[in-house]
């Protein structure tokens, strides 16, 4: 019986650790037709306190069309080219913490703007991600935004 409580209690506590925070403001209003052409901007690379974290633009990037691959065959990560849509992320908080051994969670912030073939705004958002306190691995700040991407891209399909 106290083995089964303890099994009980142990499970719940790290359940309840592994739950991170993600969250979509702006103007998240804009429709992208299935067979839209998407183009992928890659963001300059992250930084926190002065240390740069190279390779978090590409990151960023490849996330983003992850999640919107599900939805839209034509998503390229682009710097040029001819698309019907343009969408170009801006990192604004990237902070890589040793979340196992500090409690201190990752958190990440991506200003995404997205625009149609004329140049005009369609879209301006801002995904908030952090990790939740207690992790088992080393995880990265761009593993709080799989969720957060996918969430928007389903925005964007509606």
């Amino acid at each position: 019986m106290i083995a089964r409580v303890f099994l009980l209690l142990a499970s719940a506590v790290s359940l309840a650790g592994c739950i991170s925070s993600r969250s979509i403001s702006g103007s998240t209003t804009a429709h992208i037709p299935r067979d839209a052409t998407i183009a992928i901007r890659v963001p300059a690379d992250g930084s926190y306190a002065g240390e740069p974290y190279p390779g978090s633009g590409r990151a960023a990037a490849a996330g983003l069309k992850s999640a919107l691959i599900r939805f839209y065959p034509r998503v390229e990560i682009a710097e040029r080219g001819d698309s019907d849509f343009t969408i170009k992320p801006e990192i604004l908080h990237w902070e890589d913490r040793a979340t196992e051994w500090s409690g201190r969670p990752d958190r990440v912030s991506i200003s995404l703007q997205t625009y149609d073939r004329h140049g005009r705004t369609v879209d301006a958002s801002v995904i908030d991600a952090k990790s939740s306190w207690w992790t088992l691995g080393a995880d990265k700040p761009e593993a709080q935004l799989t969720r957060a991407f996918a969430d928007y891209a389903g925005r964007l399909s509606r």
